[in-house]
């Protein structure tokens, strides 16, 4: 009797083994399919995932790295291009949050130079619309009140405390 015990022990185990080695497989060809194929950020990080559940099968350790590596690649080079495009938008908001994204990617390609550079013209044209708001609410490049809003100030008081 204990024969066929071990025997069919055996079986089991045997089934078991290859039932995990199945699973493994089957998971191993789902990411290697979103790490081959699609090569967007999203793609790339579930990739990663379903190598995570599978460590030391075949290759999955390296190709989970190179999918993360990917990923960021990825998420860098939108937000880089992301910035680039506010920036060419020329006003002070846009620049700004340009050179905030910029500083966010701080390691990658020129994004420093780019952040600095983004951060000059957004000094540029922060004063010059200012300039602009100024003369536009009666006021001179000084901050002092032209006579226009000198003369509104002189009939309002004058209405009200005559």
């Amino acid at each position: 009797m204990p024969v066929k015990d071990a025997a069919a022990e055996s079986r089991l185990r045997g089934r078991a083994i290859k039932n995990e080695i199945d699973r493994k497989n089957r998971i191993y060809s789902m990411a290697e399919a979103k790490f081959e194929l699609d090569f967007s950020e999203e793609a790339q990080k579930e990739a990663a995932e379903l190598f995570a559940v599978i460590p030391g099968w075949r290759d999955s350790d390296e190709k989970r790295k190179t999918a993360l590596e990917r990923a960021d690649a990825l998420h860098n080079e939108a937000l880089y291009k992301n910035a680039m495009k506010l920036a060419e938008k020329g006003d002070a908001r846009s620049l700004e949050a340009a050179a905030e994204s910029m500083k966010q990617i701080a390691d990658w390609q020129d994004a420093v130079k780019k952040a600095k550079e983004f951060e000059q013209a957004y000094s540029e044209v922060a004063r010059k619309e200012c300039k602009k708001k100024n003369i536009r609410n009666g006021r001179k490049e000084t901050g002092k009140p032209t006579m226009k809003l000198f003369a509104s100030a002189s009939l309002i008081s004058h209405i009200f405390f005559v």
